[in-house]
């Protein structure tokens, strides 16, 4: 299976796993902060849930016991780096509600991105 760290799936790729629902959503949010944040927590929840309902399946079909353990530790060290990036995206925009949106936005491609990766093990 192919480095986590080394996956670098195109920005087309990304973009086609966020919803039109999300893209209105922003579109109609009139620049309003809360507004695009809600948008955005609708989405990340969508995108969450697909997510964890693929995680557990692949860990369910998952063999030998060694890659299993492998994908679990991965996993683990992924959640530790997306938490630490989160709060760095916000700090380097100085906080505020700009940070915000952009750590939250971040975090969504970000979690895009590991689902995209974890693919690999549908196969």
């Amino acid at each position: 299976y192919s480095n986590y760290e080394s996956y670098s799936p195109s920005k087309r790729q990304i973009d086609a796993q966020i919803s039109t629902t999300l893209r209105r959503c922003i579109a109609t949010s009139g620049g309003v902060t809360d507004t695009m944040d809600e948008c955005l927590a609708t989405e990340h929840s969508r995108i969450s849930k697909r997510f964890m309902i693929s995680y557990d399946d692949i860990l369910k079909r998952i063999s030998p016991k060694s890659a299993k353990d492998e994908l679990v530790a991965s996993h683990a060290l992924w959640i530790t780096r997306r938490k630490d990036a989160y709060k760095a995206e916000i700090e380097r925009l100085g906080g505020g509600s700009a940070g915000s949106l952009a750590a939250f936005n971040r975090d969504l491609r970000e979690l895009i991105r590991r689902y995209l990766w974890l693919q690999q093990y549908r196969h």
